[in-house]
């Protein structure tokens, strides 16, 4: 097991990342190394073939009916997009519906 901080840094032009790594913190917790964000994180996983089909299936539908070029879902920001809203299903623990988070 590996002590993990849970302090939130903020960047300051002023003083850069010292404050970062000047930081003692009294508040470390000891995490297991599986079935935590950290732990998520810092694997990659891989998607099965179905899951990949049912994601192209779900953009094709997507553009087509909502009269969108294909090109939409292939820059990097809806990449971030599909990120984050991955991060935060799994942050939250229990499932989420897509209207609730919109």
């Amino acid at each position: 097991m590996k002590p993990i901080c849970f302090t939130v840094y903020v960047y300051n032009s002023s003083d850069g990342t010292l404050s970062m790594s000047a930081h003692t913190c009294s508040r470390v917790v000891v995490v297991a190394s599986f079935g935590n964000l950290h732990a998520w994180a810092t694997k990659k996983g891989v998607p099965t073939d179905h899951a990949k089909a049912n994601m192209t299936n779900s953009l094709i539908n997507m553009c087509g009916y909502d009269i969108r070029p294909f090109a939409v879902v292939e820059g990097p920001k809806f990449h971030d997009v599909i990120q984050t809203a991955l991060e935060i299903s799994f942050a939250s623990k229990t499932p989420l519906l897509a209207n609730d988070l919109l």
